[in-house]
């Protein structure tokens, strides 16, 4: 979105659609938005659509979508950040069931309106007490900028629990800003977890190159003795899970630059200069690329 012929051909095609498709399209991109770049990326939708009321009506939604894909943390009450996902979203606000509470969030502003206190059942209790002292602890160990919710649901017999993760690292003044997404849906009757971990990277000095991974996978949960038990064996569990993933990330990325990377250096041109944007159209390419 950034480089100027980039709007000016966004521009032109701007003007031929409709203002339903284009409040599609600027939501398209927000929900696209690279990990910490929502701000910029709707800015430069801002500048493209040239309409703050149909800005309104495309980005809220989108951005509220956004926000809860990506775990965003936010600070609520002193200690540990809140995250917003869809699992904490009930008539219209979100739970934290760590620092037992529940708040409205402006998803624009990203800004807490209010809050009330909130309460799990005693059973529920019992199950994320544990749970969560032990989350707490492997977050804090693996991760500098790590954050982490717990939900449960459902009977006795037929407990639900879902453990959400990030861990952001935002580096603009180095071009490059990334993101790890855990989630872990534990279903206590049928004794298993469903996992789900995102990676996404994206680097922007000279270029712009952005890095999405995705591992899902099932393990199942060894017989225990009460929450407390439960508790070590689901830590352990996903300690392991996500060991392998960076493991398999670390390795595939080395494969690319031995392979990929190194095919596509040898295709593209060797010129020893930067493009300039301002002077795009004296480029053969560009030239041919505006026709």
């Amino acid at each position: 979105i950034g480089c100027q012929p980039c709007r000016k051909s966004s521009n032109t095609l701007m003007s031929s659609i409709s203002a339903s498709q284009k409040a599609a399209l600027a939501s398209d991109l927000l929900k696209q938005a690279p990990p910490g770049e929502v701000r910029e990326v709707m800015s430069d939708v801002r500048t493209i659509l040239r309409n703050d009321e149909l800005l309104r009506e495309a980005c809220l939604s989108a951005i509220e979508q956004y926000n809860e894909k990506m775990f965003t943390p936010v600070k609520v009450v002193k200690g540990s950040d809140s995250l917003i996902t869809v699992y904490a979203k009930t008539d219209g606000q979100y739970i934290d069931n760590r620092n037992k509470i529940k708040f409205v969030f402006d998803h624009i502003k990203k800004e807490v309106t209010s809050t009330s206190k909130h309460a799990l059942n005693d059973l529920h209790q019992s199950y994320a007490d544990p749970i969560d002292i032990e989350l707490c602890k492997y977050t804090t160990d693996h991760y500098k900028n790590g954050n982490s919710a717990i939900y449960i649901s459902g009977e006795e017999e037929d407990l639900k629990i879902i453990i959400c993760l990030e861990s952001h690292a935002y580096s603009p003044s180095n071009f490059w800003n990334g993101v790890l997404l855990s989630e872990y849906k534990i279903d206590l009757k049928d004794r298993k977890v469903d996992s789900h971990i995102t990676s996404k990277i994206h680097y922007y000095e000279d270029g712009n190159v952005q890095l999405h991974s995705n591992k899902e996978s099932t393990m199942a949960i060894k017989e225990f003795k009460g929450p407390k038990e439960l508790a070590t064996s689901l830590l352990t569990l996903l300690d392991k899970e996500e060991s392998k993933y960076q493991e398999a990330l670390v390795d595939d990325i080395r494969n690319m630059m031995e392979t990929t990377f190194k095919a596509l250096r040898r295709q593209l041109p060797f010129t020893q200069s930067k493009i300039d944007w301002n002077k795009i159209g004296a480029y053969g390419l560009a030239q041919e690329l505006t026709k």
